[in-house]
């Protein structure tokens, strides 16, 4: 996205890889609660910019378990269209900066979509406190405090509760790169426009709404009243740009009675990308994206070090890889090829070595690639 260590959009909303897989029943949820005033100030706001109310099935609710969501308005059938955000109301990068008071100096930097973001909601909350008025205002006043995401875990809470989990090395390299994130945006700008209390703030509400759409080119964005559809994993309801309508969409994947809670999908996420993001995991239902991450890597005491890293070279592959499995989906047979390569060169029985030395250059076998060099000198070393 930018610079090395800034590729921070782990867990944005995916609008693609729509799966196949018959889900697990939807547990219906119904809440009596009303829309309080900062609500009714936000939906004044988004009326202003555009909004149709006659177009939204759905309204704003808030409770204690779920914070602010969206509830079914009227009896909703499947397929139909229950939300639609104009454009105006899209916040992508461009329409960041033209917000931004610092929008130059970002362009400077060429700063990322997350970070031009993320700098537009630290400064408008920033104005907020000290009582400016700004545009987006209303918006900002619906965001929440805290997320629960892993960026407002202190390092004693990652480390307890993530201990032995490929969750926490993600956790530690997600903290990392906000880290860089910030300091970056931190050192191109005026002391006075930004703080790293803010910028955090920023980053991990950012991550819980994030939606990257297809329909505008893959671009990330932020669409309010859109971003507060819960998740499940059963849901199949993705929301995405119609270039017809000129509008963010959303289509209910099933029935919904007036009352209920309206669903979407943040995408096929397991559940430990749901923590690091958003904060929850799902509870009371099964995840069919449940997912693993298995590291392979070169022992750094492997006599043929130097030549297994070379013919992992020779194959595109570091001497450390990792491969996402999703549990209880993929059957053996289905074992990606890039994970088997990468075991068969790290790890090459004695057996498997006295046959590429046998075999001569390029010739191969049972439809094999050929003998890398890395692995003819391992083979030779024997």
């Amino acid at each position: 996205m930018f610079a090395p260590a800034l590729s921070i959009v782990p867990c944005s909303h995916s609008l693609n890889g729509r799966t196949s897989r018959t889900p697990p029943q939807r547990e219906k949820v119904f809440l009596k609660c009303a829309a309080s005033s900062s609500d009714n100030s936000f939906l004044t706001w988004l009326e202003d910019r555009g909004l149709q109310q006659v177009d939204q099935k759905v309204e704003i609710r808030s409770s204690p378990q779920y914070g602010r969501f969206l509830q079914a308005s009227q009896k909703v059938k499947q397929n139909e269209t229950i939300l639609k955000i104009p454009e105006p109301l899209i916040l992508t990068k461009e329409a960041a900066l033209r917000e931004l008071k610092i929008g130059q100096q970002l362009k400077d930097i060429d700063a990322s979509e997350q970070c031009c973001l993320a700098a537009f909601l630290a400064e408008h909350a920033m104005a907020m406190e000290e009582g400016q008025a700004r545009e987006w205002a209303p918006y900002l006043g619906v965001l929440p405090a805290a997320v629960d995401g892993v960026l407002e875990w202190s390092p004693e809470e990652r480390s307890t509760l993530l201990q032995g989990s490929p969750t926490g090395r993600r956790a530690e390299e997600l903290v990392a790169q906000v880290d860089a994130a910030c300091s970056l945006l931190l050192d191109a700008v005026p002391a006075s426009a930004l703080s790293p209390q803010r910028l955090r703030w920023a980053f991990s509400v950012l991550f819980s709404r994030l939606v990257r759409l297809e329909g505008m080119g893959d671009a990330l964005t932020l669409i309010p009243f859109a971003d507060l559809l819960n998740h499940i994993p059963s849901s199949t309801a993705f929301i995405d740009f119609d270039p017809v309508a000129q509008a963010v969409v959303l289509r209910a994947d099933a029935a919904y009675e007036a009352g209920e809670q309206v669903y979407a999908s943040y995408g096929e996420k397991s559940s430990g990308d749901l923590l690091l993001s958003y904060g929850f995991v799902p509870t009371n239902v099964t995840n069919p994206y449940e997912s693993v991450e298995l590291e392979i890597m070169l022992r750094d005491d492997d006599p043929l070090l130097e030549c297994k890293a070379a013919a992992l070279a020779e194959y595109g592959l570091s001497s450390s890889e990792r491969f996402p499995l999703r549990m209880g989906a993929m059957p053996a047979s289905a074992i990606p090829v890039r994970l088997v390569s990468c075991h068969r060169y790290v790890t090459p029985s004695r057996g498997w070595l006295m046959r590429l030395a046998t075999y001569e250059q390029g010739d191969g076998w049972c439809g094999s690639p050929p003998m890398s060099k890395g692995m003819a000198d391992a083979a030779r070393h024997l």
